[in-house]
């Protein structure tokens, strides 16, 4: 991996032992294709006592066959090494690659679960690495039977522990941003996670509710207001005073003032926190 800083962004490419590795993956494969067809070829001409010049052609066309698959792998994994190069900025990593379809992957830190490193056996003898980049997108899309390649895809790297060092390091900057204006503990930028503490933030009032003791429903009836009528007044929903009744639910400062303001009554006179047992 070839690495160098540009304006706070790394940029990268992969080895040129990566050709290697592919050329030698190609010599093996077409090797036993071209062995099986000359097992198949051969057999039949050997029995059937066939004229010299038949074998000659047959030993020809193999050694054809495979000049030309190898030569077509190596000229495209040597454009495939030439046009791959990955960018880490400080928000998110972009990959350049492709040969006859051009791909431009870009993927925020904020979407980055998991980084994998793999090595397999033709990787081990070139000293070679390759890093997948596991996103929650792509995630949900495998367990719902989709591609199992991962979105961040870096063959060829020789060190992969200063790429991986980079993407923790950012990761933990973008995922989670401390406030220091003091309104809340974090500010999780992942759009999953924020939801998940707005969830939590709506369970947590509602079980709040069960403290709260409300005259809503008996002022309301007193003025002979249906729940439609007072949600219209107040400027809320008929099942935000459905839950107010119920104590399901601890209305906001603003919510309590506006139904207070209504009813011409002080706050704490419609409102009152049931006394807890130790």
């Amino acid at each position: 991996m070839s690495e160098k800083n540009q304006e706070n962004e790394y940029i990268g490419d992969i080895q040129r032992d990566y050709v290697r590795k592919e050329v030698l993956k190609s010599l093996i494969i077409s090797m036993l294709i071209c062995g099986g067809l000359f097992g198949f070829v051969f057999t039949p001409l050997y029995f059937e006592g066939a004229p010299s010049w038949a074998f000659n052609t047959l030993y020809l066309s193999l050694a054809a066959i495979f000049f030309l698959l190898n030569l077509i792998v190596y000229v495209y994994e040597i454009a495939f090494w030439k046009s791959f190069t990955y960018r880490i900025s400080t928000q998110y990593i972009r990959i350049n690659s492709g040969v006859f379809t051009k791909s431009k992957t870009t993927i925020p830190f904020s979407r980055i679960q998991n980084i994998n490193i793999a090595q397999g056996v033709f990787d081990r003898i070139f000293g070679l690495h390759t890093v997948k980049i596991e996103t929650a997108g792509k995630s949900a899309g495998q367990q719902q039977g989709g591609p199992i390649k991962p979105e961040g895809y870096i063959p060829g790297v020789r060190d992969p522990t200063r790429i991986t060092e980079i993407i923790d390091q950012l990761v933990d900057k973008y995922t989670q941003k401390k406030m220091d204006a003091g309104i809340g503990d974090y500010i999780f930028e992942d759009t999953n996670l924020a939801f998940d503490e707005f969830i939590a933030y709506i369970l947590s009032k509602m079980l709040e509710g069960h403290q709260l003791k409300t005259r809503v429903k008996e002022l309301r009836e007193k003025q002979v207001l249906s729940q439609a009528q007072l949600a219209e007044e107040i400027g809320v929903s008929r099942q935000t005073i459905n839950y107010l009744e119920r104590g399901k639910y601890v209305p906001s400062l603003t919510l309590a003032m506006k139904i207070a303001k209504f009813f011409k009554i002080p706050v704490e006179k419609i409102f009152e926190l049931e006394e807890q047992d130790e």
